[in-house]
């Protein structure tokens, strides 16, 4: 009874130090439902895609937690200019967007559509988009840029294409102080403990892992002296 009161107690403390990984990034499901092949991305539904229209020209991905342009300029931009015009933004009141990298372009292609492999979430799509992200030496000198109308990355020297500027959906502080040992965000509507209790729980998880490991050793020496006996 003992140890698994040991082990109840563990599992708690490492459930609250995983805690605050709930609201992080998720990696997205690809959006293909349909089954080709058994074992293939159809047959199963892992953080399917979710989108937010945020009704301010914005698009919030609900599993990387990045916000999206909506909708592009539909004018073709170098990649020398990119970073200049993603800058230039004040699209729902921010002007921190950037141009996004290749793994952030991906993230939003949804491969259970054709001709676009995109959300309806996102207007006006087009079909090549700018990335950030630069060859390796394989190429050097070439930007990578993604194909939305079969969801696919190639590389070029410049341009032009389309860009659809991102930013990371951090929102300036938004915290309410409840006065009454709490506090509020009122972005996520989450309400937080305002200070800890200065007990460092990684160490006692820690403590706690290490009794669990040495009661479960000593048990497997039990079982193994019975079994020497009984031989």
């Amino acid at each position: 009874m003992r140890k698994h009161k040991i082990i109840i107690v563990f599992w708690i403390v490492l459930s609250l130090l995983l805690a605050h990984k709930v609201n992080a990034f998720q990696l997205p499901d690809t959006g293909q439902t349909t089954l080709y092949v058994s074992g293939d991305d159809g047959t199963y539904s892992i953080n399917p895609m979710s989108f937010t229209d945020n009704a301010d020209g914005t698009v919030t991905d609900n599993n990387t937690r990045l916000m999206w342009q909506q909708q592009d300029d539909g004018i073709t931009h170098y990649f020398s200019s990119a970073n200049t015009y993603c800058a230039s933004l004040s699209i729902g009141g921010y002007g921190d967007w950037r141009v996004p990298t290749k793994r952030e372009l991906v993230s939003i292609i949804n491969y259970g559509n054709y001709n676009f492999a995109i959300d309806p979430y996102f207007l006006g799509p087009h079909n090549n988009y700018l990335s950030s992200t630069l060859s390796g030496s394989w190429a050097p000198g070439m930007v990578h840029y993604v194909g939305f109308k079969a969801g696919d990355v190639q590389a070029s020297t410049n341009g032009p294409m389309y860009i659809r500027c991102v930013r990371d959906d951090q929102p300036p502080t938004s915290f309410i102080d409840n006065h009454d040992g709490t506090v509020t965000d009122s972005k996520t509507g989450l309400m937080w403990q305002q200070q800890d209790d200065g007990i460092m729980l990684l160490h006692i998880a820690r403590v706690v892992l290490s009794v669990v490991i040495w009661i479960g050793v000593y048990q497997m020496s039990k079982s193994w002296s019975r079994y020497s006996m009984i031989r």
